[in-house]
């Protein structure tokens, strides 16, 4: 991931994610060790827990996006050197 533009949108993506994902699970942990809660807690706890999923692919999908980019690059490097070795005769 050497596109400066990568760079820019991933610290973006990761501060305010990791930011507000430590401030969900940290409140989760609290919670969920308390011996009392209100039924609304404990569905407010099994929401916590369906959304980490959703950040979980929320990663996973900006990972997939900056890897496109390189891969693409990759690509047309490829067919580049085949091109040329083609055309040489090598």
């Amino acid at each position: 991931m050497k596109d400066p533009r990568d760079i820019k949108e991933s610290r973006r993506f990761l501060l305010y994610y990791l930011d507000t994902t430590e401030r969900i699970v940290s409140k989760y942990y609290e919670l969920s060790n308390t011996s009392y809660l209100s039924d609304e807690a404990k569905k407010t706890l099994k929401d916590v827990e369906s959304t980490l999923v959703l950040i979980k692919d929320s990663f996973r999908n900006h990972l997939k996006k900056l890897t496109e980019n390189d891969v693409l690059d990759l690509e047309a490097e490829i067919r580049v050197l085949q091109n040329t070795i083609k055309r040489e005769g090598i």
